[in-house]
């Protein structure tokens, strides 16, 4: 059971049980919380403030997308954030090497 409080008192878990229920105030507080920290942890991988936003945004669109589903608010926005970000490196280095194949290809 997830504890943590902000200046609003609620602990991810009310945040949760909240959001679930359907309120914007509880989901745009979590937003608020881990929006900033998911984006971070993301650009010292991906380093494209664009592939970071759109991760944050999907992973809050997936949070009220899959709230009812979700039992512990934190850990899922993180693992979410991780999947999305090691999917921006897969892309990342996709490219990469199609570009550099190409260039070989020019040799």
């Amino acid at each position: 059971m997830n504890m943590l409080h902000t200046k609003s008192g609620r602990s991810d878990d009310e945040l949760l049980r909240l959001i679930q229920q359907g309120d914007d105030r509880a989901f745009r507080e979590t937003f608020d919380r881990y929006a900033n920290v998911c984006f971070s942890a993301a650009m010292s991988l991906l380093k494209s403030r664009d592939l970071c936003v759109d991760l944050v945004v999907e992973v809050f669109r997936s949070v009220r997308a899959n709230a009812a589903e979700i039992k512990d608010l934190k850990a899922y926005i993180f693992d979410r954030a991780k999947q999305l970000t090691l999917a921006g490196l897969r892309e990342i280095a996709r490219k990469y090497f199609e570009e550099n194949e190409l260039q070989g290809q020019d040799l």
